[in-house]
């Protein structure tokens, strides 16, 4: 017998409790100006990244070069620009996190400050078109044509997200081999007996 595959459960409940940003408000890019660069888009791909024993190797490398890096011919210029990188990344770090702390932050205010504008653009709506009803005058909603129409836009587009999910079937189907083993032995009795 064949097996449906269970739809996905719909989240219930999603926890939208805000929290009051405790994060930095400014941030000063004026120390690293010059080190500041930008990429065209996808140009980051195949750029090494660091290992997560890296802070190891800078220490291993602080103690090993001065006594020991001529030794390994490693040029103390190579050293030199190395720990300058080093220092620029440990610079440049705490500035990305804090960027990213506010990029959250704007983020998260504008999404709820956009879903809370799409209600009150709803809701402007609903009093237009029920204003139009209770006074039998169609002409009311004649000012607001493009607020109804966004409404309308959203909504239609509500039902036809709607309308997809209820629709897709799953397509994918298993059968057990209980349910083959017996057209199996059929077939193969009925070939045996076409060869007698």
């Amino acid at each position: 017998m064949a097996e449906r595959l269970k739809p996905k459960p719909l989240t219930t409940h999603i926890d939208r409790t805000t929290t009051q940003y405790g994060g930095p408000i400014t941030l000063d890019l004026t120390p690293v100006k010059g080190q500041l660069v930008g990429l065209p888009k996808g140009a980051r791909k195949g750029l090494r990244t660091p290992q997560g024993d890296i802070a190891d190797v800078l220490t291993e490398l602080a103690v090993a070069m001065p006594a020991n890096g001529a030794a390994a011919g490693i040029p103390a210029a190579l050293y030199t620009a190395l720990t300058t990188n080093n220092t620029n990344i440990n610079t440049l770090t705490p500035l990305l996190q804090s960027a990213q702390l506010i990029v959250d932050a704007l983020g998260a205010t504008i999404a709820l400050a956009e879903d809370l504008r799409e209600q009150q653009l709803s809701q402007i709506a609903d009093c237009v078109q029920s204003t139009a009803k209770r006074m039998k005058n169609e002409s009311i909603k004649t000012p607001f044509k493009e607020t109804l129409a966004y409404k309308n836009k959203a909504a239609a587009k509500a039902v036809k997200t709607r309308t997809l999910k209820k629709t897709k079937a799953p397509t994918a189907t298993t059968t057990t081999p209980a349910a083959t083993a017996p057209a199996a032995a059929a077939a193969t009795t009925s070939a045996t007996s076409a060869g007698k």
